[in-house]
């Protein structure tokens, strides 16, 4: 039997399970299940199924679980899908007969040439090849090299696809779990957000008002009680004295004395005021929003990388 390059187009990235009774396993595609006709006993074996060589594990008490084992698919990528369908918490090692590890970037196409073993923690199962699947794996070799190129593309192209779908349920994810976490904290900022503008129109009708009655306190001077001669020098004091209070806020906040500016400060002023004390931690806060900020723009990134 040999590997067709169509077989191995049509199921990449299958993983077959059957539970150890008799009854027959099922091929899992993502979600979809198609049943496949095959026997329990067959486990711990490798074998060819309608062109596609198969890695029937049974490890501990986990049923029968099948494999692919594609041509251009390494022995790591393999060995992080048995982890997956296992739940393992420790480490899938694969390795030769003898224990010797194969290295985590080796063609899953040696598997279907020597018996080997897959160990995780205590457990461990030993994989045997029949003649016909090594014989099968040999005459592969001898496939059109262009051919194996175009399959070892497609498989890398699926792999992409792949990390790229769990990158993007993760990252879906991190987001929901950042935005219920930020949603409490939101809410207290919005309530804090209107008292502060408030706040700060407080302040500015306040200056609207004090330079209203300086106004009228220089003009009672002026036309009522003395003359422009006596007033002009107060005028020029009062004036200075802006322009000083103007000087010595840039130097202590390093910025141009504007109204929106103050305001903004002063804005902030309140809010770190009154935050802690209804609870919202700032620090905290601004580190969620640059979160969840980070978070939605690499999901909208591979979203556009997978359109494309």
């Amino acid at each position: 039997m040999v590997f067709a390059a169509g077989s191995l187009t049509r199921l990449s990235q299958i993983v077959l399970r059957a539970p150890v009774s008799a009854a027959a396993p099922t091929v899992r595609r993502f979600a979809s299940f198609v049943p496949v006709a095959a026997s329990a006993d067959s486990a711990n074996k490798v074998s060819v199924v309608n062109g596609i060589p198969m890695l029937r594990l049974a490890i501990g008490a986990h049923p029968v679980t099948a494999f692919t084992l594609v041509p251009g698919t390494t022995i790591g990528s393999l060995a992080k899908n048995i982890a997956d369908e296992l739940g393992a918490k420790d480490p899938i090692q694969v390795a030769l007969a003898d224990g010797t590890p194969f290295s985590s970037s080796s063609d899953v196409r040696i598997l279907t040439k020597t018996p080997f073993k897959v160990v995780s923690g205590q457990r461990q199962a030993d994989i045997s090849v029949s003649e016909a699947t090594t014989a099968a794996a040999l005459h592969s070799d001898k496939l059109n090299p262009e051919l194996a190129s175009a399959i070892k593309r497609m498989q890398h192209v699926l792999d992409v696809d792949k990390e790229i779908e769990d990158k993007k349920i993760e990252l879906a994810t991190t987001i929901g779990n950042i935005s219920s976490e930020l949603a409490p904290l939101q809410k207290v900022k919005d309530e804090l957000d209107v008292k502060a503008a408030a706040h700060t129109n407080r302040l500015a009708w306040f200056g609207l008002a004090a330079m209203s009655f300086q106004f009228g306190v220089l003009a009672q001077l002026t036309w009522f009680e003395y003359s422009w001669d006596i007033v002009e020098p107060i005028t020029y004091f009062v004036t200075y004295s802006a322009v000083i209070g103007a000087y010595a806020y840039y130097v202590l906040t390093k910025s141009n004395y504007e109204f929106t500016g103050v305001q903004e400060r002063k804005w902030l002023q309140f809010l770190h005021s009154q935050g802690p004390k209804r609870g919202l931690d700032i620090q905290r806060y601004n580190h969620l929003r640059d979160s969840l900020a980070a978070a939605e723009a690499k999901l909208a990134q591979l979203k556009t990388i997978h359109s494309d």
